[in-house]
């Protein structure tokens, strides 16, 4: 199921936290990439919101078309992110653990 507006609100933060942390450079280059893809809909969020009218709930949760499969990232212990992190970036990626 694509995420929805709520889920990417949700994710912001876990998102630059995420941008910010050493990756190996294949899984550096998937997060910059969705990065990327992912502000178009924040922006367009942003601008829903300054508009009259606009139901917020129902943008809330409106489901995202920006992706049709989650993004594959392997995590290594060195990596730093809490639980509610993962939390929130689980709709957007599946994280595979390497020890």
């Amino acid at each position: 199921m694509p995420p929805t507006f709520s889920e990417l609100l949700r994710a912001v933060p876990s998102f630059q936290k995420l941008s910010m942390t050493d990756l190996p450079i294949s899984s550096a280059y998937k997060v910059h990439r969705l990065i990327s893809a992912l502000q178009p809909d924040l922006d367009f969020f942003n601008e829903q919101m300054t508009k009259e009218g606009i139901n917020q709930d129902e943008l809330l949760t409106q489901a995202m078309d920006i992706m049709a499969e989650k993004i594959k990232l392997p995590l290594t212990a060195d990596v730093r992110l809490s639980a509610n992190d993962i939390s929130a970036l689980l709709p957007f990626f599946d994280f595979e653990f390497v020890e």
